[in-house]
């Protein structure tokens, strides 16, 4: 096969190639917010399920503590612990949520501080 032709082959392919494979690009932040709303409702669902008191900070600046007391398919609503309100917050309004309480990494560290501390105390005596 002559040069000129082969070429012309490997540019078809590529070109080709190129248009079956490529997605739309305004695919890439819709499925990003949906993948955010997802991460947020899995823990909003994580923190209701443990009881624990949550920050839950909102894209206008707004900062809310409370305790989740329901959960609905685009939004969930928080008991502010000191007013005895309710209020209901969008998944996609939410910039930034923290549960109260210690994170499973800082158990591992504590737990190894004693498992230390115990050895320690043992080699001591001996």
């Amino acid at each position: 096969m002559p040069m000129k032709t082969t070429v012309w082959i490997t540019l078809g392919c590529i070109v080709l190639n190129s248009l079956i494979l490529v997605s739309p690009v305004t695919a890439g932040p819709q499925s990003d917010q949906a993948q955010r709303v997802a991460r947020i409702k899995e823990k909003v669902t994580e923190y209701r399920d443990k009881g624990k008191v949550i920050t839950v900070k909102t894209k206008s600046g707004k900062k809310l503590k409370g305790i989740v007391v329901e959960i609905v398919d685009d939004s969930f609503t928080i008991r502010d612990i000191s007013a005895s309100t309710t209020q209901a917050i969008a998944y996609s309004e939410v910039a930034e949520i923290k549960g109260k309480g210690l994170s499973t990494f800082a158990k591992i560290g504590i737990a190894w501080m004693a498992v230390g501390l115990v050895l320690t105390l043992v080699g001591a005596n001996r």
